[in-house]
């Protein structure tokens, strides 16, 4: 009887959308003309996502798909801004960052109250 193998996923989802958006935030930061506090609030935010993707305990690293997912986020944020339309492509990757810190820390408040 053969025995069936099993083998890691070859991408983290979660770990490569985080990826694009910290990516996206901190060209973002960087590039756009929002205002210096703006502009720093944004490349801080993307930076601590990024912190977020790599201080996870209990998962595995895909560090080449996280990479590469910052590279596409940034590449095209970098795009979009040099085309001008970046505005609402960067509130709708700031708010995808919110509902995600939001949920982030109602599942570490819930781990306290226990």
């Amino acid at each position: 009887m053969t025995k069936e193998m099993e083998y890691p996923p070859l991408i983290d989802w979660s770990s490569s959308i985080k990826g694009f958006l910290s990516g996206s935030l901190m060209v973002g930061g960087v590039v756009n003309d929002y205002g210096t506090i703006i502009q720093i609030v944004i490349f801080i935010t993307g930076f601590l996502l990024f912190l977020d993707i790599f201080l996870t305990v209990g998962k595995e690293l895909y560090v080449v798909v996280i990479i590469m997912s910052m590279f596409s986020g940034g590449m095209l944020t970098l795009f979009l801004s040099l085309t001008g339309y970046s505005l609402f492509y960067m509130v709708m990757v700031f708010s995808a960052v919110l509902l995600y810190g939001s949920k982030r820390v109602s599942s570490i408040l819930k781990k306290f109250r226990k």
